[in-house]
């Protein structure tokens, strides 16, 4: 009997010691998740500032403009600088697993197992030491919040392509407020995207009303 009880008590151990192991083994191979730094833009908080939106619609009876404010999506430096093959990328929202980093100046690109190439996640730094992050040739933008604005009496609109046909101008033409609607109506009734691929800034007077909107030219638009 004592000899089953001794058995019995081995084997229990040892599975004891066995789940610990594998516990241990999944704690040490569980991948660090890189989460992206905070929003830094509050839409209450535009007054003076110029941003980069997408334009919807406008309120012709209240002289509304509805904008989605956009941010660049960041990482911390410490966090960039210290990533490793295996390392995990919130993407906002979408998770990259990282299988290389090729360093380059200012930049590291990123591969997620399709090799690196043009195709692959790329972190710029910045001025204030933060990365941002992109994909080919634009930043990856995520959306602060979407809001009704009043438009200023004297706002303007400046435009840095040609509405006909999208090619860049040398310098900005200057219209009204109400050219702008007008060019912005025309160029939705053909299914032109032009103000909706990060490609326009406000900027917001210090009452907070849209002193004036600048469209430039991007080449993926």
């Amino acid at each position: 009997m004592m000899k089953i009880l001794k058995s019995a008590l081995l084997m229990l151990l040892a599975a004891l010691c066995f789940g610990c192991a594998c516990a241990a083994a999944e704690t040490e191979t569980a991948p660090a998740v890189i989460q992206p730094e905070p929003i830094l833009l509050r839409m209450d908080q535009l007054a003076g500032k110029t941003v980069l939106v997408s334009v919807g619609e406008y309120d012709d009876a209240e002289h509304l403009l509805t904008l989605t404010v956009l941010e660049k999506l960041r990482f911390a430096a410490e966090a960039v600088e210290g990533l490793q093959p295996g390392d995990v990328l919130n993407l906002d929202g979408e998770l990259l697993a990282v299988q290389d980093v090729e360093p380059m100046t200012y930049l590291l690109l990123l591969d997620d197992g399709g090799g690196v190439d043009e195709a692959s996640i790329w972190l710029k730094k910045g001025e204030d030491s933060d990365y941002a992050a992109g994909q080919y040739s634009d930043f990856i933008w995520r959306q602060v919040g979407s809001a009704s604005f009043s438009v200023a009496q004297d706002a303007e609109f400046l435009d840095g392509i040609n509405p006909e046909d999208g090619d860049m101008l040398e310098s900005p033409t200057r219209h009204s407020m109400e050219a702008f609607l007008r060019i912005k109506s025309e160029e939705e009734t053909r299914g032109y995207p032009g103000f909706a691929c990060h490609n326009v800034r406000a900027t917001f007077n210090a009452e907070g009303e849209i002193a004036s909107l600048e469209r430039f030219y991007v080449p993926w638009q």
